[in-house]
């Protein structure tokens, strides 16, 4: 399979670098099929990285997103370039934004999610949907001096830790950075929730579960879907 990814590349990336220049945080999640002992060179490996403003606040309210977030006409498949490249060789990328409908410049946060596998028809088939958060093996979020102000590793070997808000930690019952079990299908959904996270007279459903389509309430007890 041939791909015609390189001028695609080289747009996609030209505006994205013009986005992430007014974000301040870079948070990254690392999602594969066996977290438990995070080998993820055998079946397949998503990374999904967001540009933010105001993590605090996002730490605060969740990172809440659903396939309504991905942009249209900016994916990709292509061979893998780096380091995943000698395992997993093959790759497909979706780009996200807080609001896929607005201009990147005025979204909280941009992202992308790229996917590593071995077979193009895995790739074709795969759903962000289908992603758990039994599935998360890290995140981390680091400044624009590159300086880490949060880690999580499933293992307890490795370091965790909030350095802006201890509370806001998974040891405490924190998923700030994927707080419903599930992500949910936006074609399955009957209705959107406002921005500002006001509640909608639409039934809610409190475990986000993708076969019902309905909404996630957030620990606060606000309601929305990103």
């Amino acid at each position: 399979m041939t791909s015609n990814t390189a001028n695609t590349m080289d747009g996609s990336t030209a505006q994205a670098q013009d986005s992430y220049a007014t974000k301040d945080y870079k948070i990254t999640l690392r999602i594969c099929a066996n977290p438990a002992t995070l080998d993820s060179t055998k079946d397949w490996l998503l990374e999904m990285e967001f540009r933010c403003h105001d993590l605090l606040r996002i730490m605060k309210e969740g990172l809440f997103w659903t396939s309504s977030n991905v942009v249209p006409g900016r994916g990709w498949l292509g061979n893998t370039r780096g380091s995943y490249a000698k395992h997993l060789s093959k790759q497909r990328v979706w780009e996200l934004r807080d609001f896929a409908d607005q201009e990147e410049s005025q979204c909280r946060w941009v992202a992308t999610a790229t996917l590593y596998g071995h077979s193009w028809k895995f790739l074709a088939d795969f759903r962000l949907h289908s992603l758990l958060r039994r599935n998360i093996g890290s995140c981390w979020a680091v400044n624009k001096m590159g300086d880490c102000v949060f880690v999580y590793n499933r293992s307890p070997d490795q370091p965790n830790c909030n350095c802006f808000d201890d509370k806001l930690h998974p040891s405490h019952g924190s998923w700030w950075f994927w707080p419903m079990e599930a992500i949910l299908d936006y074609d399955t959904l009957t209705t959107l929730s406002c921005r500002d996270g006001e509640k909608t007279n639409t039934e809610t459903n409190t475990n986000a579960d993708t076969s019902t389509g309905t909404q996630a309430q957030t620990e606060g007890g606000s309601w929305s879907l990103i």
